[in-house]
């Protein structure tokens, strides 16, 4: 089984895909591509806020 993810790898895959992934599909103004990222970059901000709160508790106990 893979070890899951920590909050600060999730940081800087968001860090990555907003700095070089949503830079690039500026750049060559794909709508459609530009469309699923952000799809994607919003599901993996949700996912830092689910690990937080997580983390959140887990200290609370």
């Amino acid at each position: 089984m893979d070890k899951a993810i920590e909050i600060g790898e999730l940081e800087a895959l968001i860090t990555w895909l907003h700095e070089d992934v949503y830079e690039t599909l500026k750049d060559t103004n794909d709508k459609v591509a530009t469309a699923q990222y952000e799809k994607v970059f919003n599901s993996t901000s949700l996912l830092k806020e689910i690990l937080i709160m997580s983390e959140s508790n887990k200290n609370y106990i």
